[in-house]
């Protein structure tokens, strides 16, 4: 890419070299170069895994303005880095969490391991679970076996970043241990409500014991 200054990523050669040596330097930069050449990796790469390269253009303008955005919406949010599955149990009343754990059968694309037996441990404390708990896993069978007892399931069909066929589409399920219904007409997004791109979920499933 360096040396074709043609080339289709939609960044000027000087670019290119710009954030080469943002990315092959980073390890002496302050952390906010650090961070936004790994906001700019991240939009630029194939599934967000900064491990790839899977876009044709990219407007770097607009990406630093969404980051002035995240920074004003997260400013009264408190960021912890902890065990995801103790943070559930943590959960009390009055509280939300949201939980995005690896699917069943790609595990594989994670680097942390998650076993069949964390996605039991994952289940139980979700029982337990004293808030409100948010849940997205795969549309499969291994997902409704774990939930359908105790549990409202939504379908939700997405676009599939990881598919390179164009138009491909990723079933996937919300599972909730409360009913969100009166609230799905609100703002469901990080930032402001965006009609264009609302996905539908349609509820499939109501636990028996609620």
């Amino acid at each position: 890419i360096l040396d074709d200054p043609d080339n289709p990523c939609g960044f000027s050669l000087e670019q290119i070299q710009e954030i080469h040596r943002i990315l092959t330097e980073r390890d002496g930069l302050f952390d906010v170069q650090r961070a936004a050449a790994f906001l700019i990796s991240a939009y630029g790469c194939y599934n967000g895994n900064i491990k790839s390269f899977g876009i044709q253009t990219v407007n770097v303008e607009a990406i630093i303005q969404r980051a002035q955005e995240a920074s004003a919406r997260l400013q009264s949010i408190v960021l912890e880095n902890q065990d995801g599955l103790g943070f559930i149990t943590r959960c009390g009343k009055g509280q939300t969490v949201y939980a995005d754990p690896p699917y069943f059968k790609t595990e594989k694309c994670y680097d942390v391991v998650f076993t069949p037996e964390q996605h039991l441990d994952l289940r139980e404390r979700a029982r337990n679970c004293k808030g409100n708990l948010i849940l997205s896993y795969g549309n499969c069978p291994q997902a409704w076996e774990l939930y359908k007892e105790n549990f409202f399931l939504f379908s939700l069909v997405r676009n599939n970043p990881m598919s390179q066929t164009s138009g491909a589409t990723y079933e996937e399920l919300i599972i909730t241990n409360y009913d969100p219904r009166p609230y799905m007409n609100t703002q469901l997004n990080l930032f402001a409500p965006t009609p264009k791109t609302k996905w539908e979920l349609v509820l499939i499933n109501t636990p028996k014991t609620h």
